[in-house]
């Protein structure tokens, strides 16, 4: 990706604070060109060189209004920068998310939380804050071109050896571009795996002081850091590098510069004023390689920073995420389908892993009002189907139907309201009950009462300080496993879904809570529900039973008719808790 893709899609993510910045420090560089023109005259008017006829006071008189006026640039600039830079990266972490969030299942959970987490905070970081160094180090060419000019004016040869290092310096980064990228790569790779395992301790801390696994918990804690240390040496090292070989190079030239400026003077070739200008220019021509330099390190290292993020969020470049644009369609359009569920259907989905076999042409329908239950063996595909059935898996084949019309894109038409699920695995926040039922939604106090009784959660909320606004505590470690999932009913059953989908949520519940909760779910006002279980409770209640195996639909029909002639059936249930 060319300088000007990556640039412009950053820019546009906060173009006013941005532009202002840039034009605050190329104003601030434009003036820095003044007060060597200043201080070459003022000393050939002390060494009665001067050509112009102004004053040493008005001369130090515009020397003070110059400075000022660099401060307040440089004031406005940093300020600019800072806005930014702030503004910028949390637009880009919300377009990421965004990008995320439709992305399948299976593409999200391939990246650990300690990588996302690493790309989420270093690399949109690297991301910003190089964007900010463009500008800079455009301003800084745009100045040495200026300066170039007033000093060939002077002597060609003392500009040939002040400009010569910058040349060199992108010569010398280009030989190590390849090298570059692949230090910033394993160091943020390595980094991310530290983060991981962070995680991971305090998630596990139970089972680490029962086990009592500390000792081999901190070996491997050193041992993951061990690796991240030798790769962030080995990156900071090459920067370290890239930057003496660009102030080296300045610096040798700056030693040339002197020696022929000796030299000049003594021929009376060069006033001192002329001398004056030359090391006044200096500090920012001969600075240029370093920045320069380091410009370029950054971009090669920022191209690192641009594969993690576009590899995440599943996009085709950083330049769709910085342009993330909610107006943006599913494949199709927009699906506008009007009155409540009649019938769900999907018809030959396929979808299979690279070394599971997934689920192969399963097709079924729903009547409103129906209880279905999938049941099956362990591996038998139950929860793909669930989930490409919701759309949140791709499908490789098949489509789902709503009330006898296509449904487009199933993910974004399945959501909540018009669906709820609850996973095998709920995930609550570290939150209350309340917020953890919600997520947001807008409900009066009526309706979430009426779902934490569906869900046969009111017993345990009322013994608890706070009720409703009890925290559930970091990972819903003040909850029991089955809290956690009727937490998770309510929370799907909040928003009355037309559609319930359920996968093996009873697994933590006892049998008396278990009846409660699809005594009340499916009760006269019940809606229509798509069901995980191996469960005598539900299968009683269920309108319709399909059996899995292998990824296939092995026999469907009652449970009456299953146990009598199904033999998939029979050791279902002879094998499984009832």
């Amino acid at each position: 990706m060319s300088l000007k893709q990556l640039l412009l899609p950053l820019i546009r993510l906060n173009p006013t604070s941005y532009s202002l910045s840039a034009a605050f420090w190329t104003a601030f560089l434009m003036l820095q060109l003044i007060p060597p023109l200043i201080v070459r005259n003022i000393f050939d008017g002390l060494t009665n060189s001067a050509v112009s006829g102004i004053n040493v006071s008005t001369l130090l008189a515009l020397f003070v209004a110059v400075s000022i006026g660099r401060l307040v640039l440089t004031s406005a600039a940093v300020f600019g920068d800072i806005t930014y830079k702030y503004t910028a990266g949390a637009a880009l972490r919300k377009n990421m998310f965004g990008s995320l969030m439709k992305q399948p299942i299976n593409a999200v959970t391939a990246v650990s939380s300690g990588e996302a987490v690493s790309r989420f905070r270093d690399d949109v970081d690297q991301m910003v804050e190089f964007a900010l160094a463009a500008p800079f180090v455009l301003g800084q060419m745009v100045f040495m071109v200026l300066a170039v000019i007033v000093m060939v004016h002077i002597s060609v040869l003392m500009t040939v050896v002040v400009v010569a290092p910058v040349l060199g310096v992108v010569v010398i980064v280009q030989q190590f571009s390849r090298l570059i990228e692949r230090y910033r790569h394993n160091m943020r790779l390595t980094s991310g795996r530290v983060d991981e395992l962070l995680g991971e301790i305090f998630n596990g801390w139970l089972s680490i002081v029962i086990g009592n696994a500390q000792a081999g918990v901190v070996n491997r804690l050193m041992e993951t850091n061990q690796h991240r240390r030798k790769a962030m040496r080995r990156d900071q090292s090459l920067s370290t590098l890239m930057s003496a070989m660009s102030l080296n190079t300045s610096n040798l030239g700056t030693g040339i510069m002197l020696l022929i400026g000796a030299h000049l003077m003594q021929t009376r070739a060069f006033t001192v004023g002329d001398f004056a200008l030359f090391i006044n220019y200096l500090y920012y021509v001969t600075g240029l390689p370093v920045w320069l330099g380091q410009f370029l390190t950054t971009r090669r290292q920022t191209a690192v920073a641009q594969t993690r993020l576009v590899s995440l969020t599943g996009t085709p470049s950083v330049g769709v995420i910085a342009t993330h644009a909610r107006s943006r369609k599913p494949q199709g359009g927009i699906q506008v389908m009007q009155g409540p569920l009649e019938t769900f259907e999907v018809r030959d989905l396929r979808f299979e892993y690279a070394v599971e076999c997934g689920i192969r042409n399963v097709s079924f329908s729903l009547p409103r009002g129906s209880i279905t239950v999938i049941t099956g063996r362990v591996g038998a595909g139950k929860t793909t189907l669930l989930r490409c059935a919701l759309g949140l898996l791709p499908l490789q084949s098949g489509t789902i139907w709503w009330n006898g019309h296509r449904v487009v894109d199933p993910r974004a038409f399945l959501a909540s309201p018009r669906c709820g699920y609850v996973p095998q695995v709920p995930q609550l926040f570290d939150d209350t009950i309340r917020q953890n039922i919600l997520l947001g939604y807008s409900t009066n106090e009526l309706e979430l009462q009426q779902a934490v009784r569906l869900a046969v959660l009111e017993e345990d909320i009322a013994m608890m300080a706070g009720g409703l606004d009890a925290s559930v505590g970091s990972k819903a470690s003040r909850l029991s496993g089955g809290q956690i999932q009727r937490v998770a009913v309510a929370r799907a059953l909040v928003r009355a879904p037309e559609l319930l989908v359920m996968d093996d949520v009873s697994s933590a519940l006892d049998a008396a809570t278990e009846q409660m909760i699809w005594d009340r779910i499916t009760g006269p006002r019940r809606g229509t529900c798509l069901i995980v279980s191996h469960r005598l409770g539900i299968m009683e209640r269920a309108d319709h039973i399909i059996v899995l195996s292998e990824g296939k639909i092995h026999a469907q029909g009652t449970l009456a008719f299953l146990l009598k002639h199904d033999s998939e059936m029979q050791q279902i249930w002879a094998t499984h808790e009832r």
